[in-house]
This record gives structure tokens, sequence and C-alpha cells, in this order.
């Protein structure tokens, strides 16, 4: 109670000292005690704090033989909104070794694919969704991903190859009908500029955008109005 205390009260450098005491004179540290600490450090967002008092809880743990499963967990959820690959591959190896939150693992796994610019790796995590029971993939990740993917396209084959995996995605992990309809417009900008006159990605493109969006022909119409005059 005393560590909490002090975290509420924003002397979390005292805290870190005095848990550093009791390691020091052999006491018990338990996992709540570096729980606190840590969400104090999440909701200031100070990364480079965050990881250190991480490494410590982390050796903490081994030493005296708990597994701070929550904090685990609430640091690779903060994890996603930020960018240090390392740091997420540490975490990502404590989930998966302490069989923690399959689906935490799959995003954490997928936003460290995005931070590499690694489109093999987030696809071969699409890909696999498929076969988890229900798998949920965050929303502005899974179309943060998706932009990448498309935006590296070089041939109609990777779109293809995009346009399948798309197809593929559960129901369960959401895309929002505005990204998915940009995906359209940044193919057709796609085609434009390489002059293509094949359309037969592009129909194939339209036809899974609508069976995920489910969005009448009157929208569909208007979209059409909107795309490059050179597109029929």
């Amino acid at each position: 109670q005393f560590i909490v205390v002090l975290c509420d009260n924003g002397y979390v450098d005292i805290a870190i000292q005095v848990l550093q005491s009791f390691r020091s004179l052999g006491f018990p540290i338990v996992r709540g005690m570096w729980g606190c600490v840590l969400q104090f450090y999440i909701k200031e967002n100070d990364l480079k704090k965050v990881k250190s008092a991480y490494k410590e809880m982390m050796s903490d743990a081994i030493s005296c033989k708990f597994v701070p499963t929550p904090q685990i967990v609430s640091v690779a959820e903060y994890l996603l909104t930020v960018s240090d690959i390392k740091f997420s591959l540490m975490v990502l190896r404590d989930l998966r070794s302490n069989h923690l939150n399959i689906s935490l693992i799959d995003n954490l796994n997928l936003h460290i694919c995005l931070l590499k610019g690694d489109i093999s790796g987030c696809r071969k995590i699409l890909s696999f969704l498929k076969q988890k029971s229900i798998p949920t993939i965050k929303q502005e990740l899974l179309e943060k991903v998706l932009k990448m993917m498309i935006s590296r396209g070089r041939s109609n084959q990777q779109f293809s190859e995009l346009i399948d995996l798309i197809k593929n995605i559960p129901p369960s992990c959401s895309i929002s009908p505005t990204t998915l309809l940009g995906l359209i417009v940044d193919y057709c900008k796609f085609l434009q500029y390489h002059k293509l006159s094949s359309f037969d990605v592009l129909i194939k493109l339209v036809e899974v955008v609508r069976s995920r969006t489910q969005l009448d022909q009157q929208t569909y119409s208007y979209l059409l109005q909107t795309l490059p005059p050179s597109i029929p």
C-alpha cells in the first residue's frame, strides 16, 4: 500500500528507491508493487522510464518467482502506440514464453512488422488469422498495415494477392468503409500512373470491398464519380 500511495501522489522515483531497498534487504517483491509504477509512467507516456521499470520488474519476477501477467499485458498494449522495435520484441518474447493473451501477441507482432516495413511478415500474420478461434486485430493497426501494403504495390499480381488477403480476414477484425474505399482509389491511381487498361483486379477489389462494407449502390455510384477521368 505504501508503494501505491507514493505513486498516486507522484513520488514514483521514491517508490522505485523503496523497491530497490526491499530488494537489497532481501524482502519479497510482489508484482503489484511494480504495477503502479508502470501505470504511472505509461500514463505519462514516458517510454524511457517504462523500459527501465519493466526490466527491473522482470528481474524481480525471476528472483521472486512470480509472473507479472497484468503488467506485461499493459506494457504490451502501450507499445502498440509507440515505435520501439527492440523493446517490443522483448515484451513479445515475454508474452509468448508465459503463454499470455494470444490476440495481443498477434497485434504486437503485426505492429513490429509494420515498424520494420516487413510486408512479408504482415502477410504471414494476417493469412493465419482465419485459423484462430476469435481473431481480433485492432482496427487502427490493421488499417495502417493495409495502407502500407497497398502503397508498396508494384504490380497487378501484388495487388491481387493483397485482395485475396483482405478477402480472408475474418469479420471479427474490423476495417472501416473509408479505408476500404480508399484502397479502390489508391489502386485506380496505380492504374492511371502506369497507364494500365486491365481492370480484372479492380473488379475483384470492388467485389471484396462491397462484401465487407455492405454499402448500397448509391454509395458506389458516388464513389465512381470521384475517380480519375481516365478510369472507365
